[in-house]
């Protein structure tokens, strides 16, 4: 399998393309499992590029960033994805690449959480998941099942303040596109979009 020191070399026409200019060395973040993932100095400010493995689809990616931006739009503080001048989020050079703003945190080994650091992710955790019941994409499962079963689909509920209100629970994955599969997976991991660690949302 690939290291980050067989991709380390692209990382200047990366971050190119994206308008960026290197300052140093790219440093390997290695708390991901899925992808290979690098931390850059530029003249923009230190970044996290992302290279995708390559079995991982680009519909599927697309749709990933297209949540995170939904998501961010909506108030969760998570870093959307960087633009190209042709306003892609996605380049391919020798593989798929994306480019975010880098986060500052810290990655809590499994088990380690206090009862305060867990309350706060279990909120985090719950507004994502009200927020991710009315993305545009899950609102139409869920009105094809209703229609299957002959009722009506209903809104996430809201709380005082009219905004979604928090709420446990998994949304889990399902309906029709990998846009639909990337809401599912992003409700499961949404614990990792907000507590960011070295990069942006999930290290994967």
């Amino acid at each position: 399998m690939p290291g980050h020191e067989d991709f380390a070399n692209l990382i200047p026409d990366v971050v190119g393309r994206f308008g960026l200019w290197p300052l140093g060395e790219p440093i390997p973040v290695t708390s991901g499992t899925l992808n290979w993932n690098f931390a850059v100095e530029t003249d923009g400010g230190r970044k996290f590029v992302r290279r995708y493995r390559d079995d991982l689809l680009l519909d599927r990616i697309r749709g990933e960033h297209a949540l995170v931006v939904w998501l961010a739009d909506r108030g969760v503080p998570v870093p959307v994805p960087a633009q190209t001048p042709a306003d892609e989020s996605i380049i391919q050079m020798v593989g798929r690449w994306a480019v975010f703003d880098w986060v500052e945190g810290e990655v809590l080994p499994r088990g380690s959480l206090t009862p305060s650091q867990a309350r706060t992710l279990g909120m985090a955790h719950g507004r994502i998941q009200s927020l991710l019941a009315g993305h545009p994409l899950r609102r139409r499962r869920d009105d094809a099942d209703a229609l299957g079963q002959g009722g009506v689909s209903r809104p996430a509920p809201a709380g005082a303040d009219g905004r979604p209100a928090f709420r446990r629970g998994n949304l889990g994955a399902g309906g029709p596109g990998e846009a639909a599969s990337a809401v599912g997976s992003h409700g499961r991991r949404s614990a990792q979009v907000v507590s960011v660690s070295a990069g942006p949302g999930a290290s994967r």
